[in-house]
């Protein structure tokens, strides 16, 4: 694990003690050693200067000047009018942006759809970093009182740490991609320029595959409970049960999961009354916007952002029935380690106070998903969904419980085709959501990999039994044994462990089935994006040989990749610019329907069974 010396404002806490690690390393490392430890400091000496150049921003500066007493409600009302001004651009209004200095002249994007795309990832964005100042700000400064009334100078002022949090989070992600795997870091005058960059780029990889499957997910969870005038709140519900129990493979009808806080704090509550919680939130919050009128920036925060009694709000809970409101509000009130998305609600005296346009356009599963790494749950449902994909297509399959004097055997599934039988264990994990987690997740695989290898050894040993337990003869033979780790999220890297190979449910069924991995691909003639067919295209059934050949591959990273291009982009901070590589979709994410849709998905299975 590589460090920085000091990744933030302020003195050099650990100086002192790499000076005397360095003192201690020179007669102990070899000449190759000395050279990597050597580049080591060198590379945590340019990211220290990246940090230290971030902080002497002019606007960071002002910012960090505002009244303390008035800092948390100024930068609130900052948000609140930034995240209007986008969503006014996406409208095609641009009445707030003038005097927020947010560029909106995007006539050079000719493209109505892309112009939408980049207001649209651009709110996004702004909604994740959001966090991070707010953090800064309420918690580590201690300025976490609000104000009703603030000065409008102030309000523009708090600009200044949103900026500066965007353009941190790009330091952040070289920093991780340098702490996991090797990058290579040049300064030349003042460009920091950044290559090889192996881990940022899978987990880009990662997070495009993961919204094209939750993007498709979302599209058919409106198709089946559509926006109403009424009884929206239900379908808001449905939406998100729907989107969950699709991402997670987890049965939430009756899925009590704990909350582990990163401050020791433990809340279990009930899955969907945190998901009924949400949808009240946003309605609150909707409702606001609808009878909302801001003529200029008036810095007055209760007719900008939601002010709500705390005692009426748990009265609105306690009217949803839900089983532990008070543990629920608990879970939804911001504080030390929490993200502004996850828990909205802003606690002072007797009001709690919301961000309206962060809340009513959030998407509750998002959300959810986000929080899921901390849930206890068994992905039960996969299980279950495995074995009646295997079943459909008349494949030989069972389950082995076996318990030897106080050891136990037990696997998810095991099936054959021709003479080679396979072991699946299914694993069902939250998302991970950066690149620490994404490596924790690699961590949580090589324990399921260790599992699955003893199974392989008891397997092989007792195989005449197995065999008979499947209903096939003793004498029938195996002339190969395969493990496969199927899980519930897609991977952007390597397809296998050792001997194991890595694949996740929605590729494994269409391998299966003999339909295109993934949700969204190219399509050949015309190169726009368009919905897989979810009819099986192979008319027969699939032979070992070709199911081994596919689990060697990644298919829905190599779709993935069709659509991603490398582009070169130097990003200013304040005197110091970096100089990346990273990728960038050819296409936007949005459903494109060609005609006729059946062709384009029959041409793909032709290819698939050539």
């Amino acid at each position: 694990m590589k460090f920085t010396i000091h990744p933030y404002p302020g003195p050099q806490k650990n100086k002192k003690k790499i000076e005397e690690l360095d003192r201690w390393l020179q007669d102990k490392l070899t000449d190759d050693e000395s050279r990597i430890w050597d580049r080591i400091l060198q590379e945590s000496g340019y990211i220290n200067r990246l940090y230290s150049d971030l902080y002497t921003d002019e606007e960071y500066a002002e910012a960090n000047a505002i009244d303390g007493s008035r800092e948390l409600s100024a930068y609130l009302l900052f948000v609140e009018y930034y995240l209007s001004s986008l969503l006014n651009s996406e409208m095609g209004r641009n009445d707030l942006n003038y005097q927020l200095g947010i560029q909106s002249d995007l006539g050079a994007i000719p493209d109505v759809n892309e112009r939408l795309l980049y207001y649209g990832e651009l709110f996004d964005n702004v909604c994740i970093e959001i966090k991070n100042a707010l953090e800064y700000i309420a918690v580590y400064k201690g300025h976490n009182q609000i104000c009703d009334k603030i000065d409008s100078k102030d309000i523009l002022r708090a600009k200044g740490h949103l900026l500066s949090v965007m353009k941190k989070k790009l330091i952040d992600q070289i920093v991780e991609s340098w702490q996991f795997g090797d990058p290579h870091f040049t300064m030349v005058q003042e460009v920091f320029q950044c290559e090889n960059d192996i881990w940022g780029r899978i987990i880009r990889t990662y997070w495009e595959m993961r919204e094209r499957s939750t993007y498709i997910t979302s599209m058919l969870a409106y198709e089946q409970y559509p926006i109403g005038p009424k009884k929206e709140e239900l379908s808001e519900f449905d939406r998100t049960n729907f989107i969950l129990q699709r991402q997670l493979y987890a049965d939430l009808s009756d899925c009590c999961c704990e909350i582990v806080g990163r401050e020791g704090e433990h809340i279990t509550v009930n899955i969907q009354d945190l998901i009924r919680a949400y949808a009240r939130l946003k309605t609150i919050c909707k409702n606001h916007l609808k009878t909302r009128k801001i003529e200029n920036l008036n810095g007055d925060m209760p007719k900008v952002c939601v002010q709500i009694k705390k005692r009426e709000l748990m009265q609105d809970f306690a009217e949803l029935g839900l089983d532990d409101p008070e543990g629920v509000l608990r879970l939804l009130t911001y504080g030390k380690a929490k993200d502004l998305m996850d828990a909205p609600l802003i606690a002072s005296g007797k009001y709690y106070y919301m961000v309206p346009s962060l809340v009513a356009e959030l998407q509750i599963s998002e959300v959810i998903l986000s929080m899921a790494n901390g849930f206890y749950f068994r992905g039960k449902a996969l299980e279950h969904r495995l074995f009646r994909l295997l079943k459909e297509e008349n494949i030989t399959c069972g389950k082995i419980k076996r318990h030897e004097s106080s050891d136990t055997y037990e696997c998810d599934s095991v099936f054959v085709l021709e003479d080679c039988l396979f072991i699946v264990e299914a694993k069902a994990w939250g998302f991970p959501s950066n690149i620490t987690q994404y490596y924790h997740m690699n961590k949580k695989i090589i324990e399921a990999g260790r599992q699955i290898n003893r199974l392989y050894e008891y397997i092989r040993l007792h195989l005449p039994e197995v065999l008979g337990e499947l209903g096939l003869g003793e004498d029938y033979q195996i002339s190969h044994i395969y493990r496969i780790i199927l899980s519930n999220f897609q991977r952007a890297d390597e397809q296998e462990l050792e001997n194991t190979f890595l694949c996740d449910y929605n590729s494994f069924r269409g391998i299966l089935k003999g339909i295109p991995s993934g949700v969204l691909i190219k399509e050949p003639r015309n190169k726009k994006l368009i919905k897989i067919p979810i009819d099986p295209n192979r008319n027969s059934k699939i032979t070992a040989e070709t199911l081994v050949h596919y689990l060697q591959r990644n298919e829905l990273l190599e779709l993935t990749q069709n659509i991603l291009y490398e582009k070169e982009y130097c990003e200013p901070l304040h005197n110091l610019c970096i100089k990346k590589k990273y990728l960038e979709r050819k296409l936007p994410l949005a459903m494109v329907w060609p005609q006729p849709i059946s062709s384009a998905g029959s041409e793909y299975g032709r290819e698939d069974t050539r």
